[in-house]
Order: C-alpha cells, then structure tokens, then sequence
C-alpha cells in the first residue's frame, strides 16, 4: 500500500434474505471497480448456493476463504444470522482478527457487543424496513441497492473497524505497540550498523592517511639529506674556489716563491781600510863581535 493511503481491512459487507429457494441481497463494497464487483459478486454466490444456506442456517456463524477473487489479496467472508432471517456478510482480509468479528456463540448481536457484526447488524436493523430485503419468487438472487443512510452506516462501521488497534482489540494493541518498539529498534540497529560502517570507513581512511605520512617522511628525509650533501658539496666547492684564488693571488703576488719580479739587491757595504802594519823582526841576540 502506497504511503498515505488509507488502511483498508474491512473490504465489503451485505444483507441478505433468504426465502422459500429465492434470495436478495443488498452490499457495500469499499474497493473501486472491478475488485469492488468482485466482491459483491462472489458474496451473492455464497447466498445463492443451496449447501452455504444450509450451513449457515446449521452453524449461525460461518467462514469462507478465498483468494482468487480479489488478485493479490487473500479475503475471508464472516457470515451470521440474525433472528429475524436477515443473512450479514462482511468481506476482511484473512489476517484480519475474529475476535473482532464474531461475538461469543451464545451472545445476543442485539446486546450492544462491540464485535464487527453486531455493529453491522444495528445499523442494518435500525434502517432496513421489511419490505427492503423482499426476494421475488423463482428468483434465485435478486440485488437490491441498499438506502443511502444504511449505506452510509455500514461505511462508517466498516472505517470503525479498519484498525484493529484502535476497534478496542487489546492484542492488536499490544502487538502494535511491539511493532513500534520492533521498528525503533531496527532503526537503531541500523543506525549503529551505519555508524560502524562509518567508523570503518573513517579508521581506513585514518590507516591510509597514516601510509601517506609514513612515505612522505620517508620521502621529505630523504629530500633532506639529498639537499644537506648538495649544501656540502656547494660549500666546498665555494671554499676548494677561495681557496685557489687565494693561492694564485699569494703567488702572483710574490708573497709565495717562484714567481713575479726579481728582489732588489742589497745596498753596498762601505768599509774602512785599517792601517797596515809591517812587521820588524827584532834579534834579541847579540851580534858575534860583541861577544868576542
């Protein structure tokens, strides 16, 4: 069912009269077209046959499933028998609870129970006259459109009873309440299941970003230690550079030997002579006269 369309349990309903072979009946279908007709349809079998007469007339209250009338939709048909002959029919979806449908076999419909067809049966009794349902002899089924405000009745019965939770059913209730309580918590599960997709997302990312700045350290050391030998070989290429223009400076210079203009001689040395000074040879021996 599309989101915001109506809930739709209680598909249809009918009176019906069942005298001497013949019968008539009266309905209110809930869905449009076809499945509507449909519906109508097949309850006027079930009132036309002779072994469902038997039946209901034999059980007072009776179930019949289906599920080729309606496509894609399981239906059942809850019947019962009022003590003035009148025949109630209502069309509901077979998940939908009994409990809400038929009173307690020995209830009276006419005690102001609660159920589905209880309810129906007031509204058809309070405006049905009884020149209304009047089957024609030899007629096995004639339809008969039911008066507006009888129809507006079981309309506004059927819209009653749509929701099983809010028809007063204690069970649908609680199993709604469960539902939400179902529904809050998948919601949570998936919450948590989305969270922790996130979170391994965030920790993948996290590893990776972690890779990333492993290699780039590796990388920006490595780029560091390649521009520190560059700086190295920069400086001592600078330096070896000074270093051989000092050098050729020194030696063109002449501070270094072996190169530039020769060194001036030294000035002169001015000396004075000292007096010459012959020697005389004295003899201390007397001449050999004197010493004759």
């Amino acid at each position: 069912m599309a989101e915001g369309a109506p809930l739709i349990n209680v598909l249809a309903a009918a009176a019906a009269k069942v005298q001497d072979g013949a019968a008539c009946i009266g309905a209110h279908s809930r869905l449009p077209g076809a499945p509507g007709n449909a519906l109508v349809r097949l309850m006027g079998k079930l009132v036309a046959s002779e072994k469902f007469r038997a039946e209901i007339n034999n059980k007072k209250q009776l179930t019949v499933d289906d599920s080729a009338t309606v496509p894609g939709t399981s239906i059942s048909v809850h019947c019962t028998v009022l003590p003035d002959g009148v025949v109630l029919l209502v069309c509901t979806k077979q998940e939908y609870p009994r409990r809400l449908i038929f009173p307690p076999v020995d209830a009276d419909l006419e005690g102001g129970r609660r159920e589905l067809l209880p309810s129906l049966a007031r509204e058809v009794q309070a405006g049905l006259g009884p020149s209304v349902l009047r089957p024609t002899p030899g007629t096995a089924l004639r339809p008969e459109k039911l008066p507006a405000s009888v129809s507006q009745g079981v309309e506004n019965v059927c819209a009653e009873f749509d929701d099983p939770a809010r028809a007063g059913d204690k069970v649908a209730q609680v199993q709604q309440q469960v539902n939400a309580v179902k529904e809050q918590m998948q919601d949570n599960v998936n919450a948590m299941l989305q969270n922790a997709d996130q979170l391994s997302l965030l920790q993948s990312s996290a590893e990776k970003a972690a890779d990333s700045s492993k290699a780039f350290k590796a990388t920006a050391t490595e780029a560091k230690n390649e521009f520190r030998c560059q700086h190295h070989k920069m400086n001592f290429i600078i330096f070896g550079a000074l270093a051989v223009a000092l050098v050729a400076v020194l030696f063109f210079t002449g501070i270094l030997g072996g190169g530039g203009a020769a060194p001036s001689p030294p000035p002169p040395m001015t000396t004075t002579a000292a007096p010459t000074t012959v020697p005389v040879a004295v003899s201390l021996e007397p001449p050999a006269a004197a010493l004759e």
